[in-house]
């Protein structure tokens, strides 16, 4: 229930944030050009959708990246006798994270790719922004299934270890 109650939360917190985002936008620059057109080239050609849309999308995409790290924090919650611990760890994770994998990438070490780290920002993989090239959005997102599968796996072990 705790781990439906962090997913649940986190993307109620994504969509007030979505929309927020819309009427402060909406505020300062007006409400023209609200149904543009977002061209993305790609290597079959250039792609157009609606702007709203690909801002929703990317949303979407990095709500994946958080609900892994809200993973790894649970499963760590399991072992640790301290909430605290668990939410430093999460934090600190999801903050290094990304500089580790930026750090990797930078020394070309190629193992980086396979780090939780290295595929938590959908967007910028989607993009084609990512610190390792030829990186794709499936080849993440079977990365963190597979994350997310290991830290269940060590919630479960760790649920089931622990005195009550």
């Amino acid at each position: 229930s705790k781990y439906i109650t962090v997913v649940s939360l986190s993307a109620i917190g994504m969509i007030l944030l979505f929309a927020f985002n819309l009427v402060v936008t909406m505020i300062l620059c007006g409400t023209e050009g609200m149904d543009a057109v977002y061209l993305r080239a790609t290597v079959d050609g250039i792609t157009e959708s609606s702007l709203i849309l690909n801002v929703f999308s990317q949303y979407c995409l990095e709500m994946i990246g958080v609900i892994a790290y809200g993973t790894m924090a649970f499963a760590i919650s399991s072992f640790a006798k301290s909430t605290a611990v668990a939410v430093a760890a999460g934090i600190m994770s999801a903050m290094g994270g990304s500089l580790v994998a930026q750090i990797l990438a930078q020394f070309r070490q190629d193992w980086g790719r396979y780090l939780i780290f290295s595929n938590t920002s959908l967007s910028s993989i989607y993009n084609g922004e990512s610190f390792y090239p030829n990186q794709s959005i499936t080849f993440a997102l079977v990365t963190i299934g597979i994350y997310v599968v290991i830290f269940f796996m060590t919630a479960y072990d760790g649920f089931t270890r622990r005195e009550v």
